[in-house]
């Protein structure tokens, strides 16, 4: 059909029960995540790949940005580094 776009679904590695800290935070880091790579004109994937990081970095903190790393250290983060 004209008009139909290729849908790319991203599912994230869960971040176990026992390496989360708090929640606390963690919405605010995927959006940071989401808006620095509209930015930067990154791809949807890429972008949502960062956001995706920075929100699983950040629950395992006790405050909202305590646990995040660097923008060059969440690039590159694997999904094994994330629990």
């Amino acid at each position: 059909m004209a008009g139909r776009r290729a849908v790319t679904r991203l599912t994230p590695a869960p971040v176990p029960a026992a390496a989360i800290v708090s929640p606390v935070g963690a919405g605010d880091a995927f959006a940071a995540g989401v808006l620095h790579g509209l930015h930067e004109g990154w791809t949807p994937e890429a972008t949502i790949q960062l956001a995706f990081r920075a929100a699983a970095a950040c629950l395992g903190g006790r405050t909202a940005s305590d646990a995040i790393p660097t923008l060059s250290v969440l690039l590159e983060m694997s999904d094994a580094d994330l629990g």
